[in-house]
């Protein structure tokens, strides 16, 4: 008799068992897909801070060169033309929806800013591609290498910051300084900061 009972109930508590296991089943699966996204975000960002150490040098060569022009001298650096590739973060908008709440606060607002800036130096640099290395050019292109480089260095310091989980420091200056001191770059944050805000609107922190 008991034997025939439990033959009849096994099913339905196996049953039932299934059904109160499924939510912590896809809580464990849905915990494990965010693990995997914002590892893979970090690398993301590793990847992209070893493109700009190089993509930001190379910009400030021909930043170098093209100033030497405009007044005259023989250009430092054999580059007079440096194109970026357009930059994005494959895994940036999975980021933001799936793992935005189990950001810390620092890692929120660079989340924040990452498109923005992305959107920034994506511009300066197509326009850099429109135009020919010539002397009416040469202000033009002058002004948005610079832009590049100086919204660059915010950028690459915010990935770092999101890999960290920490803001070690605030405010443009102190980061772009930071960054040109890190990259062993001869442009000075002041040139920056200044032909930025006058044909940018930017406002320094």
């Amino acid at each position: 008799m008991q034997i025939e009972l439990f033959k009849y109930i096994t099913p339905f508590a196996i049953f039932l068992f299934g059904l109160i296991c499924i939510p912590l089943v896809e809580y464990l699966k849905d915990s494990r897909n965010k693990r995997i996204l914002f590892k893979n975000f970090k690398v993301e960002l590793s990847d992209e801070i070893e493109y700009f150490k190089s993509s930001i040098k190379k910009s400030s060569n021909v930043l170098m060169n093209l100033n030497s022009i405009n007044i005259g001298s023989e250009p430092e650096y054999k580059e007079i033309r440096f194109v970026a590739r357009s930059t994005s973060l494959i895994f940036l908008n999975d980021t933001l929806n799936k793992s935005y709440y189990s950001s810390t606060k620092s890692q929120r607002k660079q989340l924040k800013v990452f498109e923005i800036q992305l959107s920034t130096i994506n511009e300066n640099m197509r326009i850099i591609k429109s135009l020919n290395v010539c002397e009416k050019n040469i202000i033009e292109l002058i002004k948005q290498y610079q832009a590049y480089i100086y919204t660059s260095c915010c950028l690459r310091y915010c990935m770092q910051s999101f890999i960290d989980g920490k803001v070690r420091l605030t405010g443009d200056e102190s980061i772009i300084k930071e960054q040109l001191i890190d990259l062993n770059l001869d442009v000075q944050f002041n040139d920056l900061a200044r032909n930025v805000a006058e044909n940018f609107g930017v406002k320094n922190s």
